[in-house]
């Protein structure tokens, strides 16, 4: 019987990399080298995946808000958090 393979586990300082990326990423923004290096850590961590999914769930979310019920300042506030 051959062994597992085993899966490299992330590291915090890859998983920072990735994070500051997300952004650009979900805007179609990444060089092709990198999108493939991004796309394969987000296969191999759990922990960057469901940031990612978090990121989109609140970004769907705020497209369904009226802005002219959003306070200008929590509008700022989030645009700037969503820009990461």
């Amino acid at each position: 019987m051959s062994p597992k393979p085993t899966r490299r586990r992330s590291q915090p300082d890859d998983c920072r990399a990735v994070i500051a990326l997300l952004t650009d990423y979900l805007e179609g923004g990444l060089a092709k080298s990198r999108l493939a290096a991004l796309e394969a850590h987000l296969a191999g961590c759990g922990a960057c995946a469901q940031y990612l999914e978090s990121i989109r769930t609140t970004r769907a979310a705020v497209t369904r808000l009226r802005s002219d019920a959003m306070p200008e300042e929590l509008r700022r506030r989030l645009r700037a958090f969503l820009r990461l």
